[in-house]
């Protein structure tokens, strides 16, 4: 669907999903699991080529439908809301002179090589979580807990002034998933592992397609002691929501290398645009336990337990 400034929000965000579902459509073609060795060599640049070929790929999309949108790869933000230093990276940052800022968060993650057969992730458990937590990123932007202050590349090379009132404005977010390992999608069968992110797993193996996350999810550990040494020393914290946020996996396609099961990819996105002024979290603010923090109080309590 091309873009057309005079679209509704709401059907400019839908174009921008369809362009995003053409680029996986060409990457399927172009691509053979950025090449992920069929002798089972694991390659920990695989994220990496995923991340520089979706992004070429949408500005190439993105010129041909002369839609004003224009793409670079990691941006970064001054954030503390999070449990890293005192700014955020995302993977894919968009600008449109109108529109404002779109955020593409992507994870990429392969079955490992071993005993001569494809089995298990390396940290099997990361995956569901990153791709959530992915979405909290995307989400702080959208609400304002953490302001626009990244440089913006425009079609040509020019950049966006990030003191005009549209630079100002984020519009959108999507974090992407792209997987082999079919038990983070299957729902209903029971998974060889899930451990601390148990329910990070079921919120993306849900029946329905599309799904919705819940607003609050939480780490699970066997013993107290063991849930804050996930939490504080693992940092994953739980993960609470403000905004509704709706997913559905969608089949990869495309060649795949000898022995390599087939790919497919989640796709999440909020229903609704972001909001001004406070967004509403569920969680004790005072708690170092929950993202995002919504002070600095909760972070520096976050920093003294680790």
């Amino acid at each position: 669907m091309p873009f057309d400034m005079n679209m509704e929000p709401r059907d400019a965000r839908q174009a921008l999903e369809a362009s995003i579902h053409e680029v996986m459509r060409r990457l399927a073609e172009k691509h053979t699991n950025f090449e992920l060795s069929e002798k089972g060599v694991y390659n920990r640049d695989l994220e990496r080529r995923f991340q520089e070929a979706f992004c070429d790929e949408l500005n190439a999309l993105s010129k041909e439908k002369k839609n004003g949108w224009c793409w670079r790869r990691e941006a970064v933000f001054a954030s503390s809301r999070l449990t890293n230093s005192h700014s955020k990276s995302v993977d894919i940052l968009g600008a449109h002179e109108e529109r404002g800022l779109t955020v593409i968060e992507l994870k990429y993650v392969t079955e490992k090589w071993k005993n001569g057969r494809y089995g298990a992730p390396s940290d099997p458990p990361a995956f569901a979580y990153d791709v959530i937590k992915d979405c909290l990123k995307g989400e702080l932007l959208l609400t304002g807990l953490v302001p626009v202050g990244a440089r913006a590349p425009l079609q040509g090379g020019g950049k966006l002034d990030l003191s005009s009132e549209a630079a100002r404005k984020m519009f959108c977010a999507f974090s992407i998933g792209l997987t082999n390992h079919d038990k983070y999608w299957l729902a209903g069968q029971r998974a060889d592992f899930g451990g601390w992110a148990r329910r990070y797993m079921a919120a993306l193996r849900q029946e329905s397609q599309p799904f919705t996350l819940p607003k609050r999810i939480e780490t699970v550990g066997q013993t107290p002691k063991k849930l804050d040494n996930r939490i504080f020393r693992n940092s994953r914290c739980h993960l609470t929501l403000a905004l509704s946020w709706s997913g559905q996996w969608h089949d990869w396609g495309g060649p795949q290398a000898n022995g390599v099961s087939p790919f497919r990819y989640v796709l999440l996105q909020p229903s609704g645009p972001g909001s001004d002024g406070n967004p509403g979290y569920g969680h004790d603010g005072t708690d170092p336990r929950y993202l995002p923090f919504l002070n600095l109080e909760a972070r520096d309590a976050y920093l003294s337990e680790r």
